[in-house]
């Protein structure tokens, strides 16, 4: 059993003032105790990353570990997946709460112990959380699996620098063999194959696509064509970008084929559309970044410049506060199914 994160929302406290409050003896002794875990969880997320041609080489914040064993050492507590701690409840800590609204998080499958991944990571059958997971913008992170909760920080390390140019990666990554030919996806509150119409039933595998680009973290892609093609003739697609659904904090897309693949064949994936962002260091990207909790009717103060008010969900953003430009994105990749019927 898995769960998706929340919507991304943004943080009123500053990272380093909220995460602070961990007593620095406890901190140095559950370091100490558990570093060898979350050492595996990264080495095994960064050979992902790698093996798919995205930017690995993310590094440990030890802090964010520790309150990621704190979150679950909560969720243990009460027996249930949560994305918040209630202040005032015994076991609540400020550093849990906030790597619960952003992270992903997890209960009953554990790193290096899946028995439906090829590669060790849990989440490899939970499209929405892997999508978070290998977002390029990633340079730091926080994990922990214990007390059968797992936890993997994956909004606050986001401070890879941005590109000069627009660049594109994928899952799997470019002339990839042995990928599966059908996946049944699994997590909450859905999956993409319900999230595009196509219920619980068996589809082709979830295909990935991002863009990064000389843009903040939050700009928005919409896809205005995709396709996928074999030997064999075209293979009808389904895709959800950030401009249809609030689960995809990345900028990029899902691509769910309708039906399970041919085993033993390659395929071809090419897609196209448009990002939509501010760019880093603008005054538009200080006033979005000011933004504090939504308030009645959905508007919160973002500060100066400029004098307007914004709202808490991105894309409304944009069209009260403006934007700073659009940008032509595009991707084009092959992969080879296994020769075999594997299956997620």
């Amino acid at each position: 059993m898995s769960t998706i994160k929340t919507s991304p929302r943004r943080l009123a406290l500053p990272v380093a003032l909220a995460l602070c409050l961990l007593c620095a003896g406890a901190l140095a002794h559950a370091i100490s105790a558990r570093a060898a875990e979350t050492t595996q969880i990264l080495k095994l997320l960064n050979a992902e990353r790698a093996a798919n041609g995205i930017p690995a080489g993310v590094v440990e914040n030890p802090v964010w570990s520790v309150a990621c064993r704190l979150h679950n050492a909560y969720e243990a507590r009460y027996g249930a997946l949560s994305h918040e701690e209630t202040e005032g409840k015994p076991g609540y800590s400020s550093a849990g709460n906030l790597i619960a609204r952003t992270s992903v998080l997890a209960q009953g499958i554990f790193w290096g112990a899946s028995p439906s991944s090829a590669n060790g990571d849990p989440y490899d059958n939970a499209p929405f959380h892997l999508f978070d997971l290998l977002n390029p913008r990633i340079a730091s992170t926080g994990a922990a699996d214990s007390e059968g909760f797992g936890c993997v920080e994956i909004e606050l390390g986001t401070l890879r620098a941005a590109p000069a140019a627009v660049k594109a990666y994928s899952y799997p990554g470019n002339h990839r063999r042995g990928v599966p030919v059908s996946q049944r996806s699994e997590e909450q509150p859905e999956t993409p194959a319900q999230a595009v119409g196509l219920g619980k039933r068996t589809t082709g595998p979830n295909l990935f696509v991002y863009f990064d680009g000389p843009w903040s973290n939050g700009s928005r892609a919409q896809l205005t064509e995709a396709t996928l093609r074999s030997a064999h003739g075209s293979v009808a697609l389904r895709w959800i970008d950030n401009a249809s659904s609030n689960l995809l904090p990345p900028t990029g897309a899902i691509l769910v084929p309708v039906a399970p693949l041919r085993p033993g064949t390659t395929y071809s994936v090419s897609v196209s559309g448009i990002v939509t962002g501010v760019m880093p260091g603008t005054s538009m990207e200080q006033a979005l970044s000011s933004c504090q909790q939504e308030g009645p009717g959905g508007a919160v103060e973002c500060g100066q410049p400029p004098s307007t008010a914004c709202f808490a969900d991105f894309a409304t953003q944009l069209a009260v506060c403006g934007l700073s430009r659009t940008w032509d994105v595009a991707e084009s990749f092959s992969f080879k199914t296994a020769g075999r019927a594997r299956k997620h």
